[in-house]
């Protein structure tokens, strides 16, 4: 909950409380928007009188955020367009009417849903391989195809319990010249 003051001519940096809490970040709803995916993310209320708003950071690596969004007194926020396969990291921070911040919340990371990787068999009889991030709550099937047109559901995974990378062999792919897959969120 400390933060430099303003440094005023050869005065050395002050340190002071902004009465600003640490927020506990909660991941909310995941979904598709246009090209992309949307994730909301929402977060307790600081208990301090003094909190004039929120600061939300994004990035792709932990503990370097790249992307800065003010939420203004809102205790949630919706992001858009998040590249499928993706993973990223979220903080918040409150500030207070001086724009002072606060101390920032834990980080939280989010596997970005909506992408299949395919891996061929290694080699002659191996199964291909598949997988996929998965959004809490939710559950997926895989469906299988040799002519883009019949599509054939051949495998589906329980409801998530977390936002992590699910594996699938495709024991059958090696009976067909050609197979094609695609993910469905339900």
């Amino acid at each position: 909950m400390m933060n430099h003051s303003n440094l005023v001519g050869g005065e050395s940096a002050k340190r002071r409380k902004t009465g600003v809490g640490v927020m506990a970040l909660l991941l909310l709803a995941a979904g598709m928007v246009g090209g992309g995916q949307s994730v909301s993310i929402a977060w307790d209320s600081s208990v301090s009188m003094d909190v004039a708003g929120y600061t939300v950071y994004r990035g792709t690596s932990s503990g370097v955020y790249t992307n800065v969004y003010d939420a203004g007194t809102n205790l949630a926020l919706t992001l858009t367009s998040l590249p499928e396969g993706q993973t990223n990291y979220f903080k918040v921070v409150a500030y207070n009417s001086a724009r002072m911040a606060g101390t920032p919340s834990a980080e939280i990371s989010y596997i970005v849903p909506g992408i299949m990787r395919v891996s061929a068999p290694t080699k002659a009889g191996n199964p291909a391989s598949l997988s996929f991030p998965v959004a809490a709550g939710h559950s997926y099937s895989v469906q299988a195809t040799t002519n883009l047109v019949t599509w054939t559901t051949i495998y589906t995974t329980n409801s998530a319990a977390a936002n992590t990378w699910v594996s699938y062999q495709d024991s059958q792919a090696n009976s067909f010249s050609r197979r094609f897959y695609r993910l469905i969120m339900n």
